[in-house]
């Protein structure tokens, strides 16, 4: 259980790291035109999704449960929409590959249930994170460089 417990809490600090950098890649540095909205467009979707996912990798799993999981989830799954509808069709590719990371993400957490609670699905929540986390940071430098 110990290590089960470590390689969770290892798993979720990767993907908060992962998406601290995603955050950074996006920041505003104050330089931009606020007027321009072609090459902006998506930007404060894709901000709102990565405060989102943010939160998500913030939710302790034996402490919040997997209802604050399921919430968190739902969130993300708002902000990805808005994202997806906002980003203009030359980053749909990236979109697309989070939106398949979110998808993998969201059918393992309803596999909790069948699977024994979370305890037994702790590790491949952790992969799905870590797999979203990386469509995400590859989304977030891409749209970085219009915002």
């Amino acid at each position: 259980m110990r290590c089960t417990r470590s390689f969770r809490r290892f798993g979720l600090l990767s993907i908060a790291l992962l998406v601290a950098v995603a955050l950074a890649s996006c920041s505003d540095d104050g330089g931009g035109d606020e007027g321009d909205t072609t090459e902006a467009s998506g930007c404060e979707e894709v901000d709102a999704l990565e405060d989102s996912l943010t939160s998500l990798t913030q939710v302790e799993l034996v402490n919040d449960g997997q209802d604050e999981l399921e919430s968190a989830a739902a969130q993300v799954r708002t902000d990805l929409e808005a994202a997806a509808s906002a980003v203009s069709s030359d980053l749909q590719p990236s979109v697309d590959e989070v939106q398949t990371s979110f998808g993998e993400f969201e059918t393992t957490l309803e596999g909790i249930s069948s699977e024994g609670g979370l305890g037994a699905a702790a590790t491949e929540l952790g992969n799905a994170l870590t797999e979203l986390g990386t469509a995400l940071q590859d989304l977030s430098a891409e749209i970085g460089e219009r915002c």
